[in-house]
């Protein structure tokens, strides 16, 4: 009942002459919690009918749209995150937005923000070593959001490239795991040029694997 009820706040939010994207945001994000997948039909149905949306730079949509293809990979369908990974990030604004998002979700920005204006906005003085740990942890070939975290440490490590120097036992977790991950068939082809690219810069720093992660 919770999750049909949130189907239907979805699309009240969307159909108002004025929509709430962050209303219809928030409830396309819990509708991936749904245990019985039954949200899986209508999320998808939301993400077909924004694919005539092109993003060639960061817009209120863009993290609406983000929030509904996570929610359908937590559902069993990584396909149109994998979309949204290739053709949604066309300019350093939307990667700003994509990890100042994520630096936001996890704490690593302490000031509370009104509205999503500072998504696309020249990054704080955020130092990202609570993301880095965050998603280094979360590196696994099974999690649902595989995809993304892959090309989230991607994109940090190419602003903050000292964070694997400045978090050793982090940055020899991240080789170990990439290393297994690339062995995997896992990820799509984006995310292993994107890991393999990590495994190339933390080589180059001098990065050596602790062989125990499994």
């Amino acid at each position: 009942m919770f999750f049909a009820r949130l189907h239907v706040l979805a699309e009240r939010a969307a159909a108002k002459r004025d929509p709430n994207v962050l209303l219809h945001r928030q409830a396309c994000f819990l509708a991936g919690m749904d245990p019985t997948r039954t949200a899986t039909a209508w999320l998808a149905q939301t993400t077909r009918a924004r694919r005539a949306i092109t993003f060639r730079t960061w817009s209120p949509l863009w993290p609406d749209a983000r929030s509904v293809v996570t929610s359908l990979a937590n559902q069993g369908d990584p396909e149109p995150l994998r979309d949204f990974l290739a053709h949604a990030h066309p300019d350093d604004a939307c990667q700003r937005a994509a990890l100042s998002y994520s630096a936001y979700w996890v704490g690593e920005i302490p000031y509370r923000q009104c509205d999503d204006s500072f998504m696309p906005a020249p990054l704080a003085d955020w130092h990202g070593s609570v993301l880095f740990r965050h998603l280094v942890q979360r590196l696994n070939p099974t999690h649902p959001f595989i995809d993304l975290n892959i090309h989230n440490i991607w994109a940090l490590l190419a602003v903050r490239r000292g964070l694997t120097l400045g978090n050793p036992a982090e940055g020899r977790t991240l080789l170990d795991r990439s290393i297994r991950i690339l062995d995997s068939d896992r990820i799509c082809p984006q995310s292993r040029q994107e890991l393999a690219a990590i495994v190339y810069s933390l080589r180059a720093d001098g990065i050596t694997g602790t062989g125990t992660d499994r």
